[in-house]
């Protein structure tokens, strides 16, 4: 034993403080499949994948630090390697879920299609988290690049609390785009916040054609392990007479779009007398 020990802290592990952000995904019910399911699932992700890495524009190995984790990926995209970096965590997400919308378009059955996987198809759902900050990463036992660190973390807790099909953001992700990207703000709703593990979280939903825009089971209650209940009234922030839309220059023919996808995957959640707008005070 002592001797193992010796060998690891003598082993050149080069840990280093960075910033970045990093994109958690999961398969969802990747556990309750057949082996010979599960066997042909993961090379199918494997290749979803590395095509949303590469119509990402990320070169993985060099720009990005990949780790599984059993029924996912962790992907770490590191400020010191790439320029924006959130940007590019964006750009990945809706490239993945694309991919992924194809791939069920051609394999789901009625089992995926009622219940949100099959045992019989390889057709599939993902909770992604993203999260932005500091994070260490360093040479793991294996060799391999690895990351550590509340940043990873995050995005991990996040991800949990998603449904099928969801993506959610960190606030100080999404902040970002505030700052240096705000034309992509009317794609993101923020969330009320959550307790994870006795923590308080903020969340922000990325809404897509591609993704589920009703809000997360989970944001219901204010607690990941709280039973559904009612659903809060979501603030959309696609109103003329609102500031927001100003500051991110939705108008005319976008507008129109974007508010109605946004609507109409909420009044399939909210009871008719709840559909209403919520303000908040902006600072």
């Amino acid at each position: 034993m002592s001797g193992t020990h010796d060998k690891l802290t003598k082993s050149n592990v080069n840990v280093l403080r960075e910033t970045g952000t990093v994109v958690f995904t999961d398969i969802v019910s990747y556990s309750k499949r057949s082996t010979v399911n599960q066997e042909n699932l993961i090379a199918i992700f494997v290749d979803v994948f590395r095509s949303a890495l590469q119509d990402a524009g990320v070169a993985f190995g060099e720009e990005a630090i990949g780790v599984p984790t059993g029924d996912g990926v962790a992907l770490c995209l590191l400020d010191s390697r790439t320029n924006d970096t959130p940007v590019a965590a964006l750009r990945f997400v809706r490239a993945l879920t694309r991919h992924v919308h194809t791939h069920n378009m051609a394999d789901a059955d009625p089992s995926f299609r009622q219940n949100g996987w099959s045992p019989t198809t390889t057709a599939f759902f993902l909770r992604i988290g993203v999260s932005r900050g500091e994070l260490l990463t360093y040479t793991d036992m294996n060799g391999n690049r690895n990351f550590a660190g509340r940043t990873p973390n995050d995005a991990a807790r996040l991800m949990s609390v998603a449904d099928p099909n969801q993506a959610l953001f960190t606030p100080e992700s999404r902040n970002y785009f505030r700052e240096f990207h705000p034309s992509e703000l009317r794609f993101f709703h923020e969330l009320p916040d959550i307790t994870i593990k006795d923590q308080r979280y903020g969340a922000c939903q990325l809404w897509s054609e591609f993704l589920d825009g009703n809000i997360p089971k989970q944001f219901a209650t204010g607690t990941s392990d709280s039973a559904p209940g009612a659903y809060p009234v979501p603030w959309i922030p696609f109103d003329h007479s609102d500031p927001e839309v100003r500051v991110v220059g939705v108008t005319g023919a976008e507008y129109d779009a974007v508010r109605g996808v946004c609507l109409s995957a909420f009044s399939k959640t909210l009871p008719r007398s709840t559909q209403h707008h919520r303000r908040r005070t902006r600072n």
